[in-house]
Parts: C-alpha cells; sequence; structure tokens
C-alpha cells in the first residue's frame, strides 16, 4: 500500500537547515494500522503531508499502491489526494457553515459532478455507524469534541478511500473520550477494509496497532519488533 523510500525532508530558516526526517524507510500493507509515536515537533505531521502528497520531500521515493507520488504534478497529487485518502485530524477540521450531512456529502462532491439521493443514503449510513444517526442537521459548534471526531472519522471513510491517515486524533480530546473515538476509528477502519497511518504522541493507542515506530532524529525505529 504505501512503500517510502530515502525520504529526506529539509526546511530552509534564512542561513540556519533544519533537517526533518532523514533517510526514512517505511512500508506499510494494505489492511494495516500502523502507528507512528514521536514528541511534538518530531516531524510526524510532515510526514503524513508527504506521504499524501500535501508536502513534497527534499528527496527521497513516495508510493501508494502502483501510484508514484513523486512524478504527480501538484494538481495530480491534490486529485490523486481527493479518491485515494481520508484525513481525521486533531482538530477534527469540519467545515462550521455546513451540517454535518453536508460535511460528509463534501468528500464525494469533489469526486462527483453531482450528488445523487445514493449519497444521502450514504451519509445517513455512516452516520448510524459512528453513533450520530440523529445528528444529520446539526452544525459542527452544536456537538461535542467527541462527536465533531466522529463525524470526522465517517468522513474520512465515507468516499471509500485506500489510506486513511489520521494525526494527533485524540490530542484534544479528554482521556475518555479519546479511548472511545480510538476504538471506533479502529473498528471502523477495520470494518471497511482500509489502511491506516497515525501519528500521535499518546501511547494508549498502541494497543490497536499491527506495529508501532518511534519517530527520533528523522528516522523510525521499531518499537515492537522488525519492520516486515
Amino acid at each position: 500500500m504505501i512503500t517510502l523510500r530515502k525520504i529526506v525532508k529539509h526546511y530552509r530558516e534564512g542561513d540556519h537547515r533544519h533537517n526533518v526526517l532523514e533517510d526514512l524507510d517505511l512500508r506499510v500493507e494494505s489492511g494495516e494500522i500502523v502507528v507512528v509515536l514521536g514528541k511534538s515537533g518530531s516531524g510526524k505531521s510532515t510526514l503524513l503531508n508527504i506521504i499524501s502528497g500535501i508536502d513534497t520531500a527534499t528527496s527521497g521515493d513516495v508510493r501508494i499502491g502502483e501510484t508514484r507520488l513523486t512524478s504527480l504534478t501538484e494538481r495530480e497529487r491534490t486529485l490523486f489526494r481527493r479518491k485515494h485518502i481520508g484525513f481525521v485530524f486533531q482538530f477534527f477540521n469540519l467545515v462550521p457553515t455546513l451540517t454535518v450531512t453536508e460535511n460528509l456529502l463534501l468528500p464525494m462532491e469533489l469526486n462527483a459532478s453531482t450528488i445523487s439521493s445514493g449519497f444521502r443514503e450514504q451519509v445517513s449510513h455512516y452516520l448510524n455507524e459512528v453513533g450520530l444517526g440523529d445528528r444529520g442537521n446539526s452544525y459542527p459548534d452544536r456537538l461535542s469534541g467527541g462527536e465533531q471526531q466522529r463525524v470526522a472519522i465517517a468522513r474520512s471513510i465515507i468516499h471509500d478511500p485506500d489510506l486513511v491517515l489520521a494525526d494527533e486524533p485524540t490530542g484534544n480530546l479528554d482521556y475518555e473520550t479519546g479511548k472511545q473515538v480510538m476504538e471506533l476509528l479502529d473498528r471502523m477502519v477495520r470494518d471497511h477494509g482500509k489502511t491506516l497511518v497515525m501519528a500521535t504522541h499518546s501511547p494508549e493507542v498502541i494497543g490497536l496497532a499491527d506495529r508501532i515506530y518511534r519517530l527520533k532524529g528523522g528516522k523510525l525505529v521499531p518499537e515492537s519488533g522488525p519492520e516486515q
């Protein structure tokens, strides 16, 4: 599903070069849940952005399935991301002026020229899956943090992507709510046969992962045995 080879990412601030990722390799198989641990500023978000094509590596090769992202233009990467990748963010990233239903319709709108009645049936189905079947007409500010993250999880999967990326999905939630959200994300990803790469500094999510890495010094260090 994902192959990263010799990924290097540098930023320049004036005359200073900030090294974020250094000669990083990663392979993720289809259907796996992989967790990347690391402290704030270690490069976890940068890694996810490179996997998704939001950002580009200074050097190295990125492949999602048979697609080599490093050979695509920015527009081609955007179109690929819309179809094949779903996101779950720490701060939910729901559109505040859209209802819950409209937020879930958005990924499908971006991949289709018209909205069909079938899309609305999908929204209803996914809202029921995350326990929010009666909140379709609510706006995000009327939902709790945990409810907003449930909507974000449904939105990340509703357009049937191959890959889901989660960046600190419990970082803005209390422990108990975060635990419930992670259990839901785990169930949704596995039930729908998706691949998940999650970046976090929260060790409580470790039990859900097939493989765990720690990002240290710009490289991934296996936490639970050697990389397969």
